[in-house]
């Protein structure tokens, strides 16, 4: 496995860093977290210059949830992250119908390129940010 370098991400909170005043960033396995969500919750033709980054899978979000929605929002995941996050590895992408919140949440398990171990990445599947 090749020695990774290390990954810095700007904080998209834009908080301040408390030592130099500059805006703190995330690094590492937090960092590629973020990018991931960010990813995944980027429609199509939403980042200027770059129209074909986006996962387009908030037109499916109020689908019934049925096994094709899963596995096409599933699939839609995957190859966006395969495209566009050379920093990972992916393992597995699952989507789930969380019943009780009447919520769809991706869990999206992936190695950080060059660093031991495996990493979870769960969050909700929303028509907001």
């Amino acid at each position: 496995m090749p020695i990774s370098k290390r990954f810095r991400d700007l904080d998209l909170d834009f908080a301040r860093h408390p030592m130099s005043g500059d805006v703190s960033t995330k690094t590492n396995t937090e960092a590629i977290k973020r990018s991931l969500r960010n990813l995944v919750l980027t429609n199509p033709r939403e980042k200027f210059f770059h129209p074909e980054i986006g996962s387009g899978i908030r037109k499916l979000l109020f689908e019934n949830f049925t096994p094709v929605v899963k596995i096409k929002l599933e699939r839609d995941i995957r190859t966006l992250i395969e495209n566009f996050e050379p920093r990972v590895v992916l393992e597995d992408v699952t989507v789930f119908f969380v019943e009780r919140d009447n919520r769809l949440e991706t869990s999206i398990r992936f190695e950080v390129v060059g660093q031991p171990g495996t990493t979870n990445l769960t969050f909700p599947l929303e028509r907001l940010r």
